[in-house]
Formats: structure tokens, C-alpha cells, sequence
């Protein structure tokens, strides 16, 4: 199922992001082949021998945030821990910079003359950007928002449902996952 979601998310990659031949990486605990859970190492190999992939390798949680690949790909679990991390540090990060540029005179002078950068720094992290997560089949396009999703993150997922259709995504991936078998 890894495979099927690495093609799938490839054609999403190719057709509505825009990348040419993207690169797929596997959210695993090292950089080594030999590193990770069983079954980390047995997708790595399906990856490794799946010809309409093109697979960087092993990408670790650290470099999630700029990662050497255009596409990561993990089990659901571990994905969830990995964005809930990020989410969680990102917030923490963001409670603690508040407060030492609340702390002195030039504190103060700093966070007012830095509050555009802030702002756009944290709109960049929301998740209410993106839109939602694609819930993956071949019969319809769903898109999962994020719990804490207002109407801007509501209507991000519209606009990425909307792309997946347009770029006739669905049956681009039923086509290519065809050609395997």
C-alpha cells in the first residue's frame, strides 16, 4: 500500500505541484538502508526497485522541515506522530519567542519592528495553508482538514480538491498503478 500511496502522491507531485520527476523519500529513523522498523526496510526496497519511482532514500523526521525530497512518505502512524511533533515544537517555539520579545526596551523595539516578518513566518507554519491531508482512492477526491481548521484552511482544501480534479489526477494514478500490474 506504501507503493500505491508513493504513486499516488508522485502524480499529485508532478501534476498539481508542479515538479518534474519528484524525488520520494521514506520518513525513517536513519539515513542508512539498513535502519528502521522491518518494515521500513522492506518498503525502502519496493521503492528502491519500482522503476516509476524516483527514490532518494531514507529521510529522517529532523529534515522534515527541509527535506532533501519533494515527497515524504511514512506510515500513517508514524506520519502522525512526526506532524504532531512539529505542530506541537512549532507552537512552544512560538509561545517562547513571544515572550522574550516581550522581556526589555529592545525586546519590544525588536517585535515591533519585526511583527510583518512574524506574522508572515507564522502563516507559513499554519496549517490552515495547505488545506488538508488527501485521503487517498481511486473512485473521488477527499480532502481531510486539520481538527483546528477555520473557514480559510476549509477553503484552501476546496482549492486542492479542486486542483486534483482539474489535473485529472485520479485517473492519472489508476492509469500509472495499471501499468505495474
Amino acid at each position: 500500500f506504501m507503493v500505491q500511496q508513493a504513486q499516488f502522491a508522485s502524480v499529485y507531485a508532478e501534476e498539481v505541484l508542479g515538479f518534474k520527476n519528484p524525488k520520494l523519500g521514506l520518513i525513517n529513523i536513519g539515513t542508512e538502508d539498513g535502519k528502521g522498523r522491518e518494515m521500513d526496510k522492506q518498503v525502502g526496497e519496493l521503492f528502491k526497485q519500482n522503476k516509476a519511482l524516483n527514490f532518494y532514500g531514507n529521510v529522517e523526521p529532523k529534515e522534515v522541515l527541509s527535506p532533501p525530497a519533494d515527497i515524504l512518505i511514512s506510515d500513517g502512524f508514524t506520519a502522525n506522530i512526526v506532524m504532531k511533533t512539529i505542530e506541537g515544537t512549532a507552537k512552544g517555539m512560538g509561545t517562547m519567542l513571544k515572550q522574550e520579545l516581550k522581556k526589555g526596551i529592545l525586546g519590544k523595539l525588536g517585535l515591533l519592528l519585526s511583527a510583518g516578518n512574524l506574522k508572515r513566518f507564522k502563516k507559513r507554519m499554519s496549517p490552515s495553508e495547505i488545506g488538508g491531508a488527501m485521503i487517498m482512492g481511486l473512485r473521488g477526491v477527499v480532502i481531510k482538514a486539520q481538527g483546528a481548521s477555520k473557514s480559510e484552511g476549509f477553503a484552501n482544501a476546496i482549492v486542492q480538491a479542486a486542483n486534483v480534479v482539474r489535473q485529472d489526477v485520479i485517473n492519472k494514478v489508476s492509469s500509472r498503478l495499471g501499468e505495474e500490474q
